[in-house]
């Protein structure tokens, strides 16, 4: 598109295929996380429509998740945002599409082209980092979940049972965290790799692949379009 993008949101969902899910990654390190997916939101004018989509990687090994990385600097490039909204970005999303963008080229042995094109098209927008303003209203560590539920922002987060995806994400989570009926973002990371698996396997059972991917992209526009209610929410209180 020619005119220029008021404000995209911009959320990555991960997966950590080489810790067990009780362990820590290092959030520093992009050699600990691959990409599962990309969301993105775009609004033309505060006030206006919001168009969101998500974009899923389609299997394990590095060419996927550069095809991945190809699409979403693809769809930034034709946005050409003046802002980029995010939660938390600039410590973990941006990094990481940088980062891996560089480790899968490596991986693959391919150039560096695609990261030099993610690093021009995240600089040519300004940052709108919500964290920072969340932090100091209320205190170090506060989650975007918490954040919404302060300013009664709506976020539609999907409860895991209500798709026929014959996970039970209980299996995957620590003690304290079991019993919960929304998808967390730790289950994210579990039932990605559960959807990485499948999209590469020879599984009859389409019908479990396909409600597992909705459930994902919902969960992933629910990390997104909230961002742009939240922004005109400021100062937060």
């Amino acid at each position: 598109m020619t005119n220029s993008v008021t404000r995209l949101a911009i959320d990555i969902e991960t997966v950590s295929p080489n810790h067990e899910y009780w362990e820590k990654p290092d959030f520093r390190d992009s050699h600990d996380f691959e990409l599962l997916a990309v969301a993105l939101a775009i609004q033309q004018s505060p006030g206006s429509e919001i168009q969101s989509e998500v974009l899923l990687r389609n299997g394990w090994g590095p060419e996927s998740e550069l095809a991945l990385l190809s699409e979403t600097v693809t769809r930034l490039e034709d946005a050409e945002a003046e802002t980029y909204l995010t939660y938390n970005g600039e410590a973990f999303d941006f990094p990481h599409l940088r980062g891996r963008a560089h480790i899968a080229a490596e991986d693959a042995g391919t150039d560096g082209t695609l990261a030099e094109r993610i690093d021009r098209v995240l600089s040519a927008g300004t940052s709108d980092d919500l964290k920072h303003d969340a932090w100091k209203a209320f205190g170090r560590y506060t989650t975007l979940e918490d954040t919404c539920a302060h300013m009664r922002v709506s976020q539609e987060t999907p409860e895991w049972q209500e798709y026929a995806h014959g996970l039970n994400a209980d299996d995957f989570r620590v003690d304290r965290d079991k019993g919960d009926p929304l998808l967390t973002g730790a289950d994210v990371a579990q039932f990605g790799e559960h959807y990485l698996d499948w999209c590469d396997g020879d599984s009859a059972d389409e019908k479990r692949c396909s409600e597992l991917e909705e459930l994902l992209r919902v969960y992933a526009v629910s990390d997104v379009v909230p961002l742009f209610e939240l922004a005109d929410s400021r100062p937060f209180m």
